[in-house]
């Protein structure tokens, strides 16, 4: 994806109380699955990691790969 803004908004949701990660960092999810995060972006080749785990289960791990102008 290619941007001419430095900045990105992540809105998602997730079911049944999963941990939700962004760049190994917890995001905030609230009572009814949905989050929302804004990333400020550098110039160049930016890398997102999107991770979502159940709370006894497996998890997904998705790459999103973004280039400012």
């Amino acid at each position: 994806f290619v941007s001419r803004s430095a900045r990105v908004i992540i809105l998602g949701r997730v079911k049944d109380e999963s941990w939700v990660g962004l760049n190994d960092e917890e995001i905030s999810v609230g009572s009814d699955g949905y989050f929302t995060v804004d990333i400020n972006l550098n110039k160049g080749l930016n890398v997102i990691k999107l991770e979502a785990r159940k709370r006894y289960g497996r998890g997904k791990v998705e790459y999103r790969r973004i280039v400012v102008e």
